[in-house]
């Protein structure tokens, strides 16, 4: 760390005195005793907020910091998110620092404990992962989708989609059709189109295929065959966005026309990335039970 409120002599947000100071502030009330931070990793590079570690002893602080005014309610909403994960899940969460949430005049500070670094004996940051790094990684996705709830949807609490206000209330029949077309793609889709530069034509389209949703569910229930094949990108697959191909349409029972439909039974899974990269997924059943796996080297 250069002078005081730079990393190699470039200023960095989270080295403002003022969060400096909250920062070792909470530490301190979360330890209990004085805590003053040693040195400072910058993660900018790695995140969409400025973030970093405050190195320091018994244990290091992962610190994000938003300027916006809803930043405390989106931190709020992420910790809220952690608790969840803990109480329907074995998967481990940051440990919140003082509360985790703190409010000053620069912004608004997420707080936790810092997880030690894998892959560097400096304990710093580090890039390197080995393969049993991604193994850990698909266990930890595969007890997150195994959890399920009642319903589509979450009635405790809404949340954010990086900066935009994600509604996550359940929709009045169930349906994950509904849920999908009414929380997450119609929303999006006005605050596109009052942007002004969402084309009107694609707009439509859009409108066109959220009013097939039904129809995905209706054969989803009649579990109505289809091949589909599933493309993970090397760098999504932890996030878990995969691109979805049609290979087979089949034909509507009910209204005569060629629709998609889902089966679980006929999905074809093949990464792009190493298959001993997936090891931890498959171990843990993260594929359900009853698919089709094609992992391809």
């Amino acid at each position: 760390m250069g002078r005081r409120g730079t990393v190699g002599g470039v200023t960095h947000p989270l080295l403002n005195l003022l969060i400096v100071e909250a920062v070792e502030r909470a530490a301190t009330h979360h330890l209990g005793r004085a805590w003053k931070h040693a040195g400072f990793t910058d993660l900018n590079y790695r995140a969409t907020h400025p973030c970093g570690i405050f190195t320091g002893t018994p244990f290091s602080v992962f610190a994000k910091l938003d300027t916006s005014q809803a930043g405390e309610e989106q931190f709020t909403a992420e910790l809220s998110g952690f608790s969840l994960i803990r109480s329907r899940t074995a998967v481990a969460t940051p440990v919140p620092v003082a509360g985790g949430v703190i409010v000053t005049r620069t912004g608004t500070l997420l707080l936790s404990e810092a997880l030690p670094e894998r892959g560097a004996a400096s304990g710093q940051a580090a890039d390197a992962r080995a393969p049993g790094d991604y193994a850990a990684i698909g266990r930890a996705l595969a007890g997150l989708h195994q959890a399920r709830g009642e319903t589509f949807g979450l009635a405790e609490f809404d949340g954010f989609y990086g900066p935009l206000p994600q509604c996550n209330r359940p929709v009045g029949s169930g349906r994950w059709a509904d849920f999908y077309a009414e929380r997450r793609v119609l929303p999006v889709l006005r605050l596109a189109v009052d942007s002004g530069y969402l084309p009107a034509g694609l707009a439509r389209d859009v409108e066109r295929v959220v009013a097939q949703l039904p129809v995905l569910h209706h054969l989803r229930e009649q579990r109505a065959p289809l091949r589909i094949e599933v493309v993970a990108r090397p760098f999504q697959c932890a996030m878990l966005r995969c691109h979805l191909r049609c290979v087979q349409r089949v034909q509507h029972p009910a209204v005569g026309r060629h629709r998609v439909a889902l089966r679980p039974g006929d999905i074809e899974w093949r990464p792009r990335l190493q298959a001993r990269h997936y090891a931890g997924q498959r171990r843990a059943h993260f594929v359900a039970h009853g698919l089709r796996r094609h992992l391809v080297d």
